[in-house]
């Protein structure tokens, strides 16, 4: 049996409880049976076992240096090798349902949650041909409970970080987007170094000043990329509502299902009163979010009822590095060697297509939406 810290943990009734919420296929939780049985044989694996359970659990270290421990681990067990995060995860079930029972969180949300480990083993199944986890890291947010889906989309609550300064006007609302001094910026207004490309002979540094008359700044367009010219605000008619330190809601958006208005709005709102009302001492500012959903390129290269367009435009976007990588890679699994070969059976891999060809670019948008109720 499967221990740690002294405590048993594990036997095939603890593992079977763990899968009435993550719901793996038959075939998944018989291979993390297995799993499991052989680490229990290996003095070595079950020591690494206990390590791994506690830097997840109860580390201060960092999540991506978690991650690589973990992986390292797992690599003597060879094909099962991807196996041994998805043991150490479960491992934390009992405390995971304990949070969530303390905090009078609904059993909807915590399936939801929890179906990202089914989606993400599935994913390294297509890849690899055995079951396993790769992405360790992004699923010890949820195990730590940090993250949580509610609806459509998933939620991390953190600060901002990003090096930007958010106003909007007292008068009509407005917004009005300045990045931080210091920032080099590309001669298109794209931040240093997107899409690859580091020119740096024509770069230009941002500057930012704030005093009780005047913000000075250089402004960030509709598309994300900043003006090189320095524009004056009176300060008296404007109000800054978010910077690096605003505590924010970082959306992700899982894979599979419609992305209708109705389904991220609904989500929007029922997150709104959720954190409210769980986490009534942690308030945040904005919902935020980075993907390559919210390429700006969409709003014109996709029609106006596409639920891509629309879920993109709806946030301001703001100065943040991008490239292509992700795009290509959710749309078509990579970039293709020649994008004239590249398969057009659906309308966005056809928009993306005929745009990149003719020079165009489509990378990420960062953005943020203020909360609908104030």
């Amino acid at each position: 049996m499967y221990t740690c810290c002294g405590k048993s943990m594990f036997g095939d009734d603890q593992i079977e409880e763990a899968n009435a919420i993550v719901r793996l296929p038959k075939d998944a939780i018989f291979e993390v049976k297995e799993t499991i049985a052989l680490m229990n044989s290996s003095m070595a694996l079950s020591k690494f076992a206990d390590v791994s359970h506690e830097m997840v659990f109860h580390s201060p270290l960092l999540i991506g240096e978690i991650a690589s421990f973990i992986t390292e681990c797992g690599k003597s067990l060879g094909q099962r090798s991807g196996l041994f995060a998805v043991a150490v995860l479960l491992s934390g079930m009992p405390q995971v349902r304990e949070y969530y029972a303390d905090r009078g969180i609904s059993d909807e949300i915590l399936l939801d949650t929890f179906s990202d480990l089914s989606l993400w083993m599935n994913v390294y199944k297509e890849k690899h041909g055995v079951w396993g986890l790769g992405e360790v890291g992004w699923l010890m947010n949820h195990f730590r409970c940090l993250l949580f889906k509610i609806g459509r989309l998933q939620y991390v609550q953190r600060s901002w970080g990003l090096q930007v300064h958010v106003f909007r006007n007292r008068l009509d609302g407005r917004f009005a987007v300045f990045p931080e001094a210091g920032i080099s910026f590309q001669p298109d207004g794209e931040m240093e170094g997107s899409y690859g490309n580091s020119d740096a002979e024509n770069t230009w540094t941002s500057g930012f000043e704030r005093s009780e008359q005047w913000i000075k700044g250089h402004l960030t367009r509709a598309d994300g990329t900043v003006e090189r010219e320095v524009t004056e605000w009176r300060a008296e008619e404007w109000e800054e509502v978010l910077n690096r330190e605003s505590p924010v809601l970082d959306i992700h958006i899982q894979e599979g299902g419609k992305l209708s208005t109705e389904l991220w709005r609904g989500s929007m709102e029922a997150a709104d009163l959720f954190y409210g009302k769980t986490f009534p001492d942690k308030p945040f500012h904005a919902f935020v979010c980075s993907s390559w959903l919210l390429c700006p390129a969409f709003g014109e290269i996709l029609p106006a009822e596409s639920n891509i367009a629309k879920f993109g435009g709806a946030f301001r976007l703001v100065p943040a590095y991008t490239d292509d990588n992700q795009a290509f890679e959710r749309v078509f699994g990579g970039k293709p060697d020649r994008l004239q070969d590249a398969p057009r059976d659906t309308l966005i891999r056809q928009a993306i297509l005929d745009y990149t060809i003719n020079g165009g670019r489509v990378g990420n948008g960062t953005g943020f939406i203020l909360p609908f109720t104030r």
